[in-house]
């Protein structure tokens, strides 16, 4: 929550390679903490198992907000006709990363010592120093500091915290933040010339991202009643991020040609098409084999979660100003994760409303067509406003 402020203070910054090296040490910093606590310990013997912890924890944050942000904003300051693709590849970047670290992770910790897996680890920030190092970053436009979004963005890190500790924490949080982003969203808009479009195509994208996943009763049921394992969903997680960037890959330059429009009518349409064989298998209808189902499923998932971010991405390059792209991107980003949480507490409303347990799936039907009949409207409640 707090990537809002670091967007308004990166604007005001004319060399973007000095944010890296902070982000580096930050997380340079956060990986020697917890080395020290997996061998050493001399400072958590001096400060607390918790707060050693917690202290590498936000400075491994910290650290990749920092590069994360940048990373951003150089994907939309590339020249026009290339935006489309710098978007893809950006987002290519990400998975690709989580897809390795998780990989090599695993297969490290079964030969090496907690310490010396920390201690690898340190090659994530040498490898964003090379890549700063290697990269032509020129001095950019500037802008002055936004005192305003700083001290809005500091406030709702505040709320976020406090919401924690009250009933209901979790939708009472869901619309203040809502209304803190859209109020600090308000704030950017003098700064845009098409006003309405911007905010259309921003009300769209929310409204597609909102839709709700099925719960993890749906992860319950493939492994108990259809009999998909552990090690097969794990593999399933790798083999759909390395296949979706493929998908990412390949269609870069049908993304490039289309509007927002034809490419969210799309999106939505496959999302609705690959859901609807859960159902189908559920009920006996459908007599393939459950792990192709949920493998093609997987696969076309993690495309169709990176490229409903990518309309944004273009949106941004095409109409903020150059010197205020770091806070447009933040802030935008920001209200794309609270689409995420909109979506997980409509999961959420509709589990408690058809509960599902280990033993007893008979609901789970009911809540795969609801969520998905949910998605469908905000879907094309969504595409109604772009049409």
């Amino acid at each position: 929550s707090i990537k809002m402020v670091f967007g308004a203070v990166i604007d005001t910054v004319k060399k973007r390679q000095f944010v890296v090296y902070a982000g580096a040490a930050s997380m340079v910093l956060a990986l020697l903490t917890v080395i020290d606590h997996a061998s050493f310990r001399t400072i958590f013997n001096t400060i607390g198992e918790y707060n050693g912890l917690l202290i590498s924890g936000l400075l491994s944050s910290i650290g990749i907000v920092l590069c994360d942000i940048v990373a951003d904003t150089l994907s939309i300051e590339v020249p026009k006709e290339y935006i489309a693709r710098a978007q893809i590849w950006a987002r290519a970047a990400q998975a690709s990363g989580a897809v390795v670290g998780a990989a090599l992770c695993g297969v490290l910790a079964t030969h090496l010592s907690m310490a010396h897996v920390f201690a690898l680890e340190l090659i994530c920030p040498i490898l964003a120093l090379i890549a700063t190092f290697m990269s032509s970053m020129r001095p950019v436009e500037t802008a002055a500091p936004n005192f305003t979004l700083i001290k809005q963005g500091i406030g709702y890190a505040i709320i976020c915290i406090g919401c924690g500790f009250i009933p209901y924490g979790q939708e009472v949080l869901f619309f203040l933040s809502l209304c803190v982003i859209s109020f600090m969203l308000k704030g950017l808009l003098p700064h845009i010339s098409e006003k309405r479009l911007f905010v259309t195509t921003l009300a769209a994208l929310f409204l597609f991202r909102c839709s709700p996943g099925f719960g993890p009763a749906m992860s319950w049921w493939q492994i108990s009643a259809l009999g998909l394992d552990e090690s097969f969903m794990g593999t399933l997680r790798i083999t759909g991020t390395i296949s979706g960037l493929v998908i990412l890959a390949s269609l870069s330059k049908i993304i490039v040609k289309s509007s927002v429009l034809i490419t969210l009518t799309a999106l939505a349409a496959l999302d609705i098409i690959l859901s609807t064989p859960h159902i189908l298998i559920f009920y006996n209808l459908l007599p393939f084999d459950p792990r192709h189902v949920v493998l093609v499923d997987n696969v076309a998932s993690a495309a169709i979660a990176s490229l409903s971010m990518i309309p944004m991405g273009i949106l941004i390059a095409d109409a903020a100003p150059k010197q205020y792209r770091a806070a447009y991107m933040t802030v935008t980003a920001s209200l794309m994760n609270i689409a995420l949480v909109g979506g997980d507490l409509i999961s959420k409303k509709v589990n408690a409303w058809l509960p599902v347990s280990r033993v007893d799936f008979s609901n789970l039907g009911g809540i795969m067509v609801t969520s998905l009949a949910i998605g469908a409207v905000l879907s094309a409640i969504g595409i109604s406003l772009l049409a």
